[in-house]
């Protein structure tokens, strides 16, 4: 009996060790999922922050895309100004461009002789000659003659003195002077004819004027003269009478006289084409060009040659022409001479008048329903200022238009800029929806490691009552 009692005992001690055992890792395993609940309910504060914070990003978010779409608004109402401001100072340059370009070409108009100079001393001898001196006294006319030649010199060089303050602009339009358009061609005898009136005017004698009939007249001689250029070789008498018997003016039948044209020969030296040597290259038969600026100034010096001539020729039959007779029309042809390195091109200035009444007949020729306007030259100082007032405002305008397009392009960056700056609304609202689904995984978590501690403790109550059942057990087999 001891020993079956010894055997119980055993028996007993050997199964509550065991139950021991298993209530030992029970109760491990009770810690550990209570450490996976604190686990679970950490992990949940921590996404539960997570999603508040979130939700305060997305807020900040749309506060900073609000900001961002306002700016975005601005900074276009800044960049339209800032265009619109270009173009009214694109508009102003246009202006001033246009002001400018204006105000250089009068200046270049008025870069010419206004006036012909003439001594007093030269100016009296001229005038008696022309006016007073007794027509039927040879030695007193000589003499007369000499008087004004005496004088001529020294008032030839005022003149001229005062040409050379007259620099002729050569970049501008170029015209074939053997085809001058009739507007120009028109100009230039008006402009003849002021620097005659000039002369004129200071003599005390009435204006001539330039009509549209002695223009046409002074066509048609230069179309009659001879062609191909030949070398420069006074009055084509024949020309001239041909031309005035088609206008229906007295002419020549022996064609030897010349009644109605002064000539002169000029040149212009934007023309001269000279090798390394200083030999002409120009051919005849070449066309010649020529900037109005340039025909102004050949002008001018036909003008003075026609005044200064005595020296030359000791006469003033050019002169006395000019200051005497009612009317002027001018034409150009082109010839040439050799001044002994080459052709060079010379043009000739054919200057014609109508006579008021026919010479036979006392018929009236010269119509004053077709005479030209006189021709209004802009003061050269005036020009000069107020070329440089636009020249300067232009320079303004087009800096200021430079800065409008800078202040333009900064704005438009801006802008740019403004608008692929990216959203921060969607990435945060991407970023709150994440954290809303680990916060809804770590509410699973805990609920699960909840579930586990209930089975686990529930387990444990079981192997305790189980351990407490054998221990029971042994007491009994011991006693």
């Amino acid at each position: 009996n001891v020993n079956q009692a010894q055997e119980a005992v055993d028996e007993a001690t050997q199964i509550q060790s065991e139950k021991q055992a298993v209530v030992d890792k029970s109760a491990k395993e009770v810690e550990v999922a209570k450490q996976g609940v604190t686990n679970a309910q950490a992990t949940l504060a921590e996404k539960t922050s997570k999603v508040s914070q979130a939700k305060q990003s997305v807020e900040t978010a749309k506060q900073n895309d609000a900001k961002l779409d306002a700016d975005i608004k601005a900074a276009d109402i800044n960049a339209e100004k800032a265009y619109q401001a270009t173009q009214v100072a694109k508009s102003d340059v246009d202006a001033a461009k246009a002001k400018a370009d204006e105000t250089a070409q009068v200046l270049i108009d008025a870069n010419r002789p206004t006036h012909i100079v003439m001594s007093d001393e030269f100016k009296q001898n001229l005038k008696y000659f022309l006016f007073d001196a007794p027509k039927d006294d040879m030695p007193a006319l000589r003499e007369a003659v000499g008087k004004i030649i005496d004088s001529e010199a020294a008032s030839s060089k005022l003149n001229y003195a005062y040409f050379d303050t007259f620099t002729p602009d050569t970049t501008g339009v170029k015209y074939d002077v053997e085809h001058l358009p009739l507007e120009v061609q028109t100009e230039l005898s008006q402009y003849m004819a002021y620097l005659v009136n000039d002369i004129r005017a200071q003599l005390g004698q009435p204006k001539l004027v330039v009509n549209t009939d002695t223009i046409k007249f002074a066509s048609l001689v230069a179309e009659k003269y001879k062609k191909n250029h030949d070398p420069f070789s006074g009055h084509d008498k024949k020309a001239i009478n041909d031309a005035a018997k088609e206008m229906g003016y007295w002419y020549d039948n022996g064609y030897y006289t010349n009644q109605y044209e002064n000539m002169a020969g000029g040149y212009i030296k934007s023309a001269f084409n000279l090798d390394d040597d200083g030999n002409s290259l120009y051919k005849v038969g070449d066309k010649v060009e020529a900037t109005k600026s340039e025909l102004y100034n050949l002008i001018a010096d036909n003008v003075a040659g026609f005044l200064y001539e005595g020296e030359e020729n000791h006469s003033y039959g050019h002169a006395a022409s000019l200051i005497k007779n009612p009317s002027l029309g001018l034409a150009l042809t082109l010839t040439h001479t050799n001044q002994g390195f080459g052709e060079l091109p010379m043009i000739e200035t054919h200057v014609l008048y109508t006579p008021v009444n026919n010479f036979v007949d006392d018929k009236p020729l010269l119509d004053s329903s077709k005479n030209v306007p006189d021709l209004v030259i802009p003061d050269k100082q005036a020009a000069e200022v107020a070329d440089r007032a636009a020249q300067a405002a232009l320079v303004t305008a087009t800096a200021q238009a430079q800065a409008a397009q800078t202040r333009f392009e900064q704005a438009k960056a801006a802008y740019d800029a403004l608008v692929a700056t990216p959203r921060q609304t969607a990435d945060a609202e991407a970023k709150l929806a994440t954290a809303k689904a680990e916060l809804a995984n770590a509410q699973t978590a805990l609920e699960t490691a909840e579930n586990t501690l209930a089975t686990v403790t529930a387990s444990h109550a079981d192997k305790v009552a189980a351990l407490d059942m054998a221990k029971a057990s042994r007491d009994e087999a011991v006693n």
